[in-house]
């Protein structure tokens, strides 16, 4: 009914992957659930930082000196940092696909723009992410 094969579904159960937001709304949807009920969580937000942490292990270039900056604490610090110095629809879009887990698709439906921008605010995001953690690690040094 999701459109999702077996092994995903299999992931999900076993932890290993999440769903992403259409998912869930569709799970919840099937089974008459809240969001919150699939997920866990607050109701508000639907908290998925596995995409942000699989971006901050692919920094490989900073995975050594970054190592003393990777505290929950500190990597709160950097987000709250970067989404302070973001515009409001780029907050939109990183909340959106970073913590809400949403597909690009869905973000550019949601926001009226087209999958493609949001893919290439989603990059610029990124590189300021970088350029902050290459202050801190600077800073540290």
């Amino acid at each position: 009914m999701l459109f999702v094969s077996r092994s995903l579904v299999s992931m999900w159960e076993l932890g290993t992957r999440i769903p992403d937001y259409s998912n869930v709304v569709g799970l919840a949807k099937l089974f008459n659930l809240k969001e919150a009920d699939i997920v866990g969580g607050d109701d508000h937000l639907y908290c998925s930082s596995t995409e942000l942490s699989k971006f901050f292990d692919e920094l490989d270039e900073f995975t050594q000196q970054a190592a003393s900056i990777q505290g929950e604490t500190d990597i709160e610090a950097i987000v709250n940092e970067l989404l302070t110095g973001l515009t409001k629809k780029d907050k939109e879009i990183f909340v959106s696909r970073y913590f809400s887990a949403k597909t690009h698709k869905t973000i550019a439906a949601d926001l009226n723009m087209t999958e493609s921008a949001v893919k290439v605010r989603l990059t610029r995001i990124r590189k300021k992410l970088i350029k902050i953690i290459r202050g801190r690690i600077k800073n540290e040094q």
